[in-house]
């Protein structure tokens, strides 16, 4: 089944539909497909999922755009043979072609499960074709696919992995669970009972756009020791829509949990929490490495006395920290970059005092959808690692890393936009996931992306293999995320890096002193 499901997501090789350039994912102009298709769940069906016509051809178009820059950049050629031998084994060539695997652009795709079997609808047209890839048999009225029978009713081309479902077809009711994503896009999942009757529900619409997506959607009957890890929603800081990047958590569901741990002389790990009184947010302004954290407090006097002692947190020592008026300073170790920890009357802030001038950013969709939003959790980062050379000390440790870590790189050198955000009602989770790639560009700029190693962003100390890409076409979303710099995309890194050198290793130290056992450290 998962080589049929495999043909279903790639049925729209070839197709070159122009798409508006910066388009934002959006609903579908028309449902119909897509509502046919649910109509033919099955009954007892416990998940389902559906891909309209365009939206398979927007996910094969993507998959050919992978497949190119795959094939442009040498520190990705393990990555791309690994793809095409996939391909090769699922579909018989390492670029499939419509016609050749018998597939039609006027039918959408559908995948069911009942129970743990399942039952899948195949835009088919030439059933010749079409088993002669998928190495199935054909009957009169009846093909084989490995464990697999196939039949066509009503001018859609079934495939299940048991035949009792065709007479179920059509009885299901998986579309009075849709209205809970409050949307509807190319792309359709949804189960009323994920893992048993009594399990989550779950709802998730993808929109898509040329080199980006959205998806939002819910899931209920959250399990409460989930559930619990979601605070209460708050909106992030005003001037965060035109930031590079942004976010808002609450830390009190956290907050109960943490253990009485000594950091400084007087303040325990505990204190600290307990002085929180909102949620912690972060905005980076546009063309800077500024965190911009901020974090409101009950009691400053924990995080002061935490701030005036930062020099003797090993970690933080190690970097040379010194505290200079009741401000912590500290250099990250290797990347170079400068942080100050200061409070200021009742917020505990970590910046960048030395921060370069911000500059102004048109804010996208997704950013405002986020910004604007309540979230019990919402991260947001925009921006470009083209400038990766200008980042202190950067340069001279990436050659020293392993070739899966500079291919991540290389790849990460394509993605400009990712957001994500989650709302807490109750047991129910609303989330909304969100990204845009470097094909969301002219594909001149795209193709000049793709040209450029990762070595020479490497040795471009000034930045100016960016700026030419950009000053080809100055209203390009490329353009704007050059502006917008690194710090943006470094954005969800910096609350982690802080937790992972200072937190991390102070309960590590804890647990030793306290003669843990071996098992539970």
């Amino acid at each position: 089944m998962r080589t049929v499901v495999l043909v279903g997501l790639l049925v729209a090789v070839g197709c070159k539909k122009d798409v508006p350039l910066a388009e934002a994912p959006a609903a579908p102009s028309s449902t119909q497909e897509l509502d046919t298709l649910w109509a033919l769940a099955p009954d007892g069906a416990t998940l389902g999922f559906v891909a309209s016509p365009h939206g398979i051809e927007m996910l094969e178009r993507g998959a050919l755009a992978i497949q190119a820059a795959l094939a442009a950049a040498p520190e990705l050629a393990d990555a791309r043979r690994k793809l095409d031998d996939n391909l090769k084994d699922a579909l018989g060539s390492t670029t499939p072609t419509l016609a050749a695997l018998g597939l039609t652009r006027d039918q959408g795709f559908a995948a069911f499960a009942v129970g743990d079997r399942e039952i899948v609808i195949v835009p088919v047209v030439d059933r010749d074709k079409f088993l002669a890839a998928m190495h199935g048999t054909k009957g009169g009225e009846v093909d084989t696919i490995q464990r697999h029978v196939c039949k066509t009713i009503d001018r859609r081309y079934v495939c299940t992995d048991d035949k009792d479902l065709f007479a179920k077809l059509g009885h299901g009711n998986l579309v009075a669970t849709l209205a809970a994503a409050g949307a509807r896009g190319e792309l359709e999942f949804k189960s009323p009972q994920l893992g048993g009757a009594t399990g989550p529900g779950m709802v998730a619409i993808a929109q898509l756009a040329r080199g980006s997506f959205v998806v939002r959607g819910s899931v209920t009957r959250v399990p409460d020791q989930v559930a619990r890890m979601f605070g209460k929603p708050s909106k992030p800081r005003p001037e965060s829509a035109a930031s590079a990047g942004f976010g808002v958590v609450d830390l009190s569901p956290y907050a109960t949990s943490v253990p009485p741990l000594p950091i400084v002389p007087n303040v325990t790990l505990a204190d600290l929490a307990r002085s929180i009184a909102g949620p912690l947010t972060f905005a980076v302004p546009g063309g800077t490495i500024d965190p911009g954290i901020r974090l409101p407090l009950h009691d400053p006097a924990p995080a002061k006395t935490l701030l005036e002692h930062c020099a003797d947190l090993p970690p933080l020592a190690a970097a040379g920290a010194t505290v200079k008026d009741g401000a912590c300073h500290v250099v990250i170790p290797r990347v170079g970059v400068e942080l100050d920890g200061w409070v200021d009357g009742t917020e505990l802030r970590i910046s960048t005092r030395s921060a370069a001038q911000a500059v102004a950013i048109t804010p996208s969709p997704l950013a405002a959808e986020l910004a604007q939003g309540a979230w019990s959790m919402a991260f947001f980062s925009r921006g470009s690692f083209f400038d990766l050379a200008r980042v202190p000390n950067v340069p001279a440790m990436i050659p020293l890393f392993p070739p899966e870590a500079r291919s991540f790189l290389r790849a990460a050198l394509l993605f400009n936009e990712l957001g994500a955000g989650v709302r807490r009602e109750g047991d129910t989770l609303t989330f909304v996931l969100g990204m845009r790639t470097a094909w969301a560009n002219p594909d001149d700029i795209v193709q000049k992306l793709l040209a450029v190693s990762l070595d020479q962003i490497l040795n471009d100390k000034t930045g100016q293999i960016g700026r030419t890409i950009a000053s080809a076409a100055p209203t390009s979303p490329f353009a704007e995320d050059l502006k917008s710099g690194l710090g943006g995309m470094l954005s969800f890194t910096a609350p982690l890096g802080i937790l992972a050198s200072v937190a991390i290793p102070a309960f590590m130290d804890y647990m030793v002193r306290s003669k843990k056992t071996e098992a539970p450290l």
